[in-house]
């Protein structure tokens, strides 16, 4: 069960109001309400970066309870297939010294924020180490902009350069280019929140359909890379 979620209770889970029994194989329990002649139930493909055979996931719907209606071997048919999305990755990790004390960098703040071509934010990462964000390739096809910055040191003020990456993938080729942002974000020259405007970069990238292009602030291509498999699922009903 890690690379799918279907929204409920699970029926191991003690606490779940909707089972009246606990046992049995492990499954998740949803409730039709009485009188509904169509129902339906999200069911989510986790991003899963592992290069591997297309996966077979079988979903059977069975009742637990004493219904007027009757459920049949319901078979849900799914074909999970690597995925050709664009992840990104801000990576800023390591460790440096401030006067005889040893700081894990995490402890600086930076972020990830993507933009469509309108320059309105479609998504961002603000609260993780490293801050990760991934476009779509079911997104408009276009141009868009990734914004890399460095929000705050929290007073921290080496003269040194932040030790940070960016990381490009597209797991379903493999394919991987690690872009090296250090020179970007002096730390003695603080965050966009400690007054330093110039602590943020821009990279485009343009998508056409699988395709993503990548270039650099410097208008340099650092990036390009496409996956001639396509990803998704395909759902079968079966009586």
């Amino acid at each position: 069960m890690e690379d799918y979620s279907i929204p409920g209770c699970r029926s191991n889970d003690p606490d779940c109001v909707a089972i009246e029994e606990n046992g049995g194989p492990v499954g998740y329990i949803f409730e039709i309400p009485a009188y509904t002649t169509s129902y339906s139930v999200d069911i989510s493909l986790l991003n899963d970066l592992d290069i591997e055979s297309t996966e077979n996931l079988k979903l059977k719907v069975v009742s637990n309870r004493t219904l007027l209606g009757t459920v049949n071997d319901l078979v849900f048919d799914i074909n999970i297939e690597n995925s050709s999305d664009l992840v990104i990755d801000l990576n800023w990790s390591g460790t440096f010294d401030d006067s005889g004390t040893t700081v894990d960098n995490c402890d600086l703040d930076m972020d990830l924020e993507l933009l469509d071509s309108n320059f309105d934010y479609i998504d961002f990462s603000y609260s993780n180490c490293p801050e990760q964000l991934t476009l779509s390739t079911s997104m408009p096809d276009g141009t868009y902009y990734l914004d890399v910055s460095l929000w705050t040191t929290y007073g921290y003020n080496q003269p040194i350069n932040i030790p940070a990456s960016v990381i490009f993938n597209k797991p379903g080729l493999p394919l991987s280019q690690t872009v090296d942002v250090s020179s970007y974000f002096p730390m003695d020259q603080g965050g966009l929140d400690d007054g330093n405007s110039n602590a943020i970069i821009t990279f485009e990238i343009t998508k056409v359909g699988h395709i993503f292009t990548i270039t650099n602030p410097n208008s340099q291509v650092v990036f390009q890379g496409r996956n001639a498999k396509r990803a998704g699922n395909r759902i079968n009903l079966k009586k």
